[in-house]
């Protein structure tokens, strides 16, 4: 650090904000002409401690350098105004604030391309900041950023996104989790809201909110304060993010799911989600731009639990998804590239299958081998596997693949054993091919499940998890024993996903398979078959799976009660009745909530009358609701229960101005009148 001010080197132009750590002006280098920006912050009053720390912490921002995070070049102690102040890069381009902003005035989505580029370098930089083996800084630790939002994100003039407002970030010493409260409360995360100890996991929960937001363009959660905050978490599941609506895909949606789980221990790291295929395509696009630019990429950071294969280089690099705040007239065809979106079940290409004489060649080439297949020259597929095998065309295919495409089954025979496990740029297997054909060679796909079975895509899904999303039941029954046992990055199983997508056959045939697989947020198949209605398979794994726990402690009976599966329930009742979640809730109070007078009806005799441990009954819950015909099934047994400030179910339906709930409720609890004996009508016996 430097002491003395830092006018000396760098005049002020003007006042680009301020925050409740200080000001930021725009400079320019009095030598040299170049502009950054300089940040103030006070140190007038600070203590000693604050003041060493604040100095470490500085240390540690001039110490880190990553194409994703703002670039801190000097930092000066000014003693005689007692501020610190700190060179960065300037940024002219906007916030990612500015630019949700936009979109949602102009009503334009994110295209989904533009948002993988967005979350893959801003977790290429997470991944740079929590890793303990980084180049630079790795005295100071782990570090956290504790306030990412989509202010506190810059638009570089390469269009890059970069981190900005590491001012209240701090190295996290191992084995040291940290208990400060900062940022800003709707980003934060529930370990925080919750006052629990935290660590680095707290920025990809963060980061997941600003991704949803850029999708939606509206805030995940909206609280007053950290108190309704935690509250709001309670409540939240991962499970119920949808954003395929939004038009974006599947796979992204479960990358955000796997971002926002509840549970820090089950939140996917930034070195997993680098570790994503499409993540590991845009990552390579972006390492191959800055390459270009000849700025320094900082050393690799490890995956845990994963195999450290190098990405392989992009065909093209992709242009900046804020292309079009960097020049006016930019050319149209070129902001189209992309590169082709996984879509593992759709129809293969077309493939040219005329004879061909292969030429002598004293250096063959992996042409040589796919026309021996395009010719079933099962002579020369022999003699050329035995050195060009696992080698692919430009497109990333396999020998394996056109064998499968052309349906070469001799060809596949001989190249199953060598080429499998091979994806292609669009991220299929040969497995894959074979599954997309209309009518599928059974001997084909028996053959490949055998060896692909277990592959997985880049959310961990197989072949046969896609099979049953797309309701393809016919092929998906061939894989069965071939793919069982295999859970995606969420946990999802097959057996889940059949219940999910009403294929009750293939999920029969999978209950003895993957019973007690569980998601990582808990949501087990019971549980799917509960929120499904799905009698049969309920039954068929009530007796393995009953009494496990998911999201808030809910049971199954929890489930079935809140989605109106009254099947379920009579199922359930007996093994999961009178069970109660995190909140002190039954599945009665579910019922009740949502709305499902069928469960009640079934569910009041086990669990009528039981309250929350505030006092608040199930028939309070479907009164303040304003579910008239919940009310009519619950008045005769809980009328007149109060909860601990003295509120009934009349007085809360009063205060929502449910009027047929009061109507039902007065009879019973009319505080102005003795209370009389009156059935669920409202009719004096």
């Amino acid at each position: 650090m430097i002491d003395g001010s830092p006018d000396k080197l760098y005049k002020r132009l003007e006042e680009l904000g301020r925050g409740s750590f200080g000001k930021v002006y725009k400079v320019q280098h009095r030598r040299t002409g170049e502009f950054y920006a300089l940040k103030l912050v006070a140190y007038h009053g600070m203590s000693t401690k604050l003041y060493d720390m604040q100095t470490s912490e500085i240390e540690l921002l001039t110490s880190v350098h990553h194409p994703g995070i703002i670039n801190y070049h000097e930092a000066y102690d000014d003693h005689e105004n007692k501020e610190f102040g700190i060179i960065m890069d300037i940024f002219t381009k906007g916030d990612l604030h500015s630019y949700i902003n936009k979109k949602r005035v102009t009503k334009a989505s994110v295209s989904e391309q533009s948002i993988w580029a967005i979350l893959s370098q801003l977790a290429y930089a997470l991944s740079y900041c929590h890793s303990k083996t980084r180049a630079q800084g790795i005295e100071f630790g782990v570090v956290i950023h504790r306030d990412i939002k989509p202010e506190n994100i810059l638009i570089s003039d390469d269009g890059r996104v970069v981190f900005s407002d590491f001012g209240i970030c701090r190295a996290l010493e191992e084995r040291k989790a940290t208990g400060t409260i900062v940022g800003t409360v709707a980003y934060l995360a529930p370990e925080i809201a919750s006052m629990k100890s935290y660590d680095e996991k707290v920025d990809i929960w963060s980061l997941g909110c600003t991704i949803y937001e850029l999708c939606t363009k509206t805030l995940l959660f909206r609280a007053k304060n950290i108190s309704d905050l935690a509250n709001k978490h309670k409540e939240f599941s991962s499970e119920s993010l949808i954003i395929q609506h939004h038009g974006y895909s599947e796979q992204l949606e479960t990358v955000l799911k796997a971002m926002l789980q509840v549970d820090p221990t089950v939140r996917i790291s930034a070195a997993e989600i680098c570790h994503i295929d499409r993540v590991r395509v845009e990552l390579d696009k972006f390492k191959q731009m800055m390459a270009e630019k000849g700025k320094p990429i900082p050393q690799e950071v490890p995956v845990p639990n994963a195999p450290q294969t190098p990405v392989k280089q992009a065909v093209s690099a992709s242009p900046s998804p804020f292309a079009h705040l960097k020049w006016s007239t930019s050319n149209s065809q070129q902001e189209q590239r992309r590169l082709p979106q996984s879509r593992p079940m759709s129809p293969p290409p077309v493939e040219d299958v005329r004879p061909r004489k292969v030429p002598p060649q004293n250096n063959p080439s992996i042409d040589d081998l796919i026309l021996a297949v395009r010719q079933n020259n099962i002579t020369d597929i022999r003699n050329l596997s035995k050195t060009l095998a696992r080698k692919t065309d430009s497109s990333g295919r396999s020998a394996l693949m056109h064998a499968v495409i052309m349906d070469r089954i001799e060809a596949v025979k001989i190249l199953a054993p060598l080429e499998s496990g091979l994806m292609d740029k669009s991220g299929r297997t040969a497995l894959h091919y074979a599954c997309a054909k209309k009518e599928p060679n059974k001997q084909m796909l028996l053959l490949l499940g055998e060896v692909e079975g277990r592959v997985v895509n880049s959310i961990g899904r197989t072949s046969l998890m896609l099979l049953i999303k797309d309701g393809r039941k016919d092929v998906a029954q061939l894989l069965v024993n071939k793919s069982y046992g295999v859970q995606d990055v969420a946990g999802t199983t097959a057996l889940i996903l059949a219940i999910r997508y009403g294929q009750t056959d293939i999920a029969m045939q999978l209950v003895h398979k993957e019973q007690k697989l569980v998601m990582k947020n808990g949501w087990s198949a019971l549980m799917e078959a509960a929120q499904q209605g799905n009698v049969t398979v309920a039954r068929a794994l009530r007796n393995a799976e009953f009494g496990l726990r998911g999201n808030m402690e809910w049971t199954a009976l929890m489930v079935a009660a809140a989605h109106g599966s009254d099947g379920v329930c009579k199922i359930l009742m007996d093994v999961e009745g009178k069970q109660r979640d995190t909140l002190g809730e039954t599945a009665l109070m579910k019922a009740a909530r949502a709305g499902k007078s069928n469960c009640a009806q079934v569910l009041l005799r086990a669990e009528g009358k039981l309250v929350r441990p505030d006092g608040k009954s199930a028939l309070m819950c479907a009164a303040e609701a304003g579910h008239t015909e919940c009310v009519r099934v619950l008045c005769a047994t809980e009328a007149g229960l109060r909860k601990q400030d003295g509120r009934t179910a009349l007085k809360f339906a009063l205060e929502r101005g449910h009027t047929e709930c009061v109507d039902l409720l007065r009879p019973y609890e009319d505080v102005t009148s003795p209370r009389q004996d009156v059935n669920c009508t409202g009719k004096r016996k």
